[in-house]
């Protein structure tokens, strides 16, 4: 019999839907009779990538260079950075998986504002550290006093800005009072920044425990390659480098990312944000048109409150149908909630539609 660690047996670990194939066939369905309002991915893929995905030219037989030195170019130019900030991953989660390993040891104090996304929990618990919770304020707001003095004695702070599953934003000056607030490492998730507008990148060689980290899975539409990195000053960048795998990121998805965030690429992606946060506003209008609580959000997602119905009851509803949303109804910080990600016109009108129907 294999004895797992202590640490495993304890972790609650990330959760995720069932996949297409999974879905489909339990309920009668084709695979691409599913669509996933579930994951905050981006249904336009920037014409840029496809057309590199097509000229692929190198040995897949070697390995890409560990230093990647090109991709990095490409994000330092795109971030406005020096190449010696930044520190690349397989998507963002890797990126906060090297910065557990970097920093934390067992018994550190690991503090989080809730709710928020599970993996900075995860992480730390890997580590052995001992996570602290503080609850986010009202309408999720980040409540910077508290976190300040939960962080006194902490190894590392961890905010998601915009924040998953809320989908509401710290400004930078919120952010800065609390980095300049504690002593320890403080780490900001920027997965959907850009939707957002507003970053902490330029303010990151400023300061000596301050991290940002991004992905180019959301705006980019480039969740299936798997590319993140962080933003720090040098000698953070230094040893999380020294801890990062070396060949994590695929030569494939180098190459994609290359091509996304150069000048065609990145034009391109503003575009279908652009129409992304068109729908977000257009489908909140539509849910609230139901009677349903939408919260404020600037990401790619939307956190809808179910008051006077069951929440959970409509999610397996929508999912037997091929919707697949984020349920959070039986979590005490977002009570009988769903989040939904926005996705084309058509595919939210359907959902309204499926929707309303349940809720009749």
């Amino acid at each position: 019999m294999v004895i797992l660690s202590k640490t495993t047996s304890a972790l609650q670990p990330y959760q995720w839907e069932e996949s297409d194939e999974a879905i489909a066939g339990k309920y009668g369905l084709k695979p691409d009779q599913v669509v996933r309002f579930d994951m905050n991915t981006n249904p336009y893929l920037p014409e840029a990538v496809g057309k590199a995905a097509k000229t692929l030219d190198f040995n897949l037989n070697e390995y890409p260079m560990p230093s990647y030195e090109r991709l990095v170019g490409a994000i330092a130019s795109y971030a406005c950075v020096a190449s010696g900030q930044i520190v690349v991953g397989a998507g963002g989660d890797e990126v906060i998986d090297v910065i557990a390993k970097t920093f934390l040891d067992p018994g550190n104090r690991s503090v989080i504002s809730t709710p928020t996304y599970s993996m900075f929990k995860v992480c730390s618990q890997l580590r052995g550290a001992r996570v602290v919770e503080v609850p986010r304020g009202k309408w999720f707001g980040l409540d910077v006093g508290a976190l300040a003095e939960a962080a006194k004695d902490a190894k590392m702070l961890w905010v998601c800005n915009p924040n998953s599953p809320t989908g509401n934003a710290a400004t930078v000056d919120e952010l800065l009072e609390l980095v300049e607030s504690v002593g320890c490492v403080v780490v900001v998730d920027e997965a959907y920044v850009e939707f957002w507008g507003e970053s902490i990148v330029g303010e990151v060689a400023k300061y000596p425990n301050l991290i940002a980290v991004r992905t180019l899975s959301k705006a980019f539409g480039l969740a299936g390659a798997r590319v993140g990195y962080a933003v720090t000053n040098a000698e953070l960048a230094e040893a999380l480098n020294r801890t990062r795998p070396p060949c994590s990121i695929s030569s494939i998805s180098e190459a994609l990312a290359i091509a996304a965030l150069g000048e065609e690429g990145v034009t391109q992606a503003e575009e279908n944000m652009r129409k992304i946060k068109e729908n977000r506003e257009n489908l909140k209008q539509q849910l609230e048109a139901l009677g349903l609580d939408v919260f404020p959000s600037v990401a790619n997602f939307l956190l809808v409150g179910f008051e006077g119905y069951d929440a959970y009851w409509v999610y397996k509803r929508l999912i037997s149908m091929g919707l697949v949303t984020r349920n959070f109804s039986g979590s005490a910080l977002t009570p009988n909630c769903l989040r939904v990600t926005v996705r084309t016109e058509e595919e939210n009108n359907l959902l309204v539609e499926a929707i309303g129907g349940a809720l009749r």
